[in-house]
């Protein structure tokens, strides 16, 4: 087999040194396939023949430890990361969904403030009305349902759901002192993790009723749970 220098262009006959008898000068070439074989060589296998090679490796030694190898292609890769990623983002989901909505529960708590807040606006809207706040027998109801009180004029809310946790929210007047607040996510009464009324919403209060309407509110007249 005649060879061709690179440098100087002369054919000359394969030899072992990689240099040209002509120049002088070494340069690397590669043999064909055919000839790998015959010099004592490995012929170089492409990524999917060294592939087969492995597969028929672990069939013939037919362990069963070995036998997932088989899965391990492109396309297996792809798919398999695919399933731990989707894995992932699943058990992210149900983490922040079970364990922030269940145990901390910060949107639920944000949602019975709201529910509160707007409680205690209608209460002060009933009170601009009628001229005192509902009595405790009287209860929230009073907001939703048409009774006797004189000057009543409601609806003041549309309904009057539980809280977030299922529970009712609590009210009590004495004195002229409103006791409003949820039971908070395990349902008892007084205790750390019930939820005050915040303040009444007076702009939209105003936006209702006229401001000479409202009566002078007595000092403190929410008190905690």
């Amino acid at each position: 087999m005649k060879l061709r220098c690179p440098y100087c262009k002369q054919t000359f006959e394969r030899q072992e040194k990689p240099c040209c008898p002509h120049c002088g000068k070494g340069f690397r070439f590669e043999l064909p396939r055919g000839d790998e074989k015959t010099a004592g060589r490995k012929p170089r296998l492409s990524p999917r023949e060294r592939q087969n090679e492995v597969f028929r490796r672990i069939r013939s030694n037919a362990s069963p430890f070995l036998l997932p190898l088989l899965l391990i292609n492109n396309r297996s890769r792809i798919f398999l990361w695919t399933l731990v990623l989707a894995a992932v983002i699943a058990g992210r989901l149900l983490f922040t969904n079970v364990y922030h909505g269940k145990v901390l529960g910060p949107d639920k708590s944000r949602r019975a403030q709201r529910e509160l807040r707007v409680l205690r606006t209608a209460l002060e809207w009933f009170r601009a009305d009628c001229r005192r706040y509902p009595t405790d027998d009287e209860g929230l109801k009073a907001l939703v349902r048409k009774t006797d009180i004189p000057g009543w004029k409601g609806y003041y809310i549309d309904g009057l759901p539980p809280d977030p946790w299922g529970h009712p929210y609590c009210y009590g007047c004495s004195n002229e002192i409103v006791r409003l607040f949820s039971s908070g996510p395990d349902g008892v009464v007084s205790n750390s993790d019930d939820i005050p009324a915040p303040e009444p919403d007076w702009k939209e209060l105003l936006d209702r009723i006229d401001v000479h309407d409202l009566p002078r509110l007595p000092t403190n007249n929410v008190s905690a749970p």
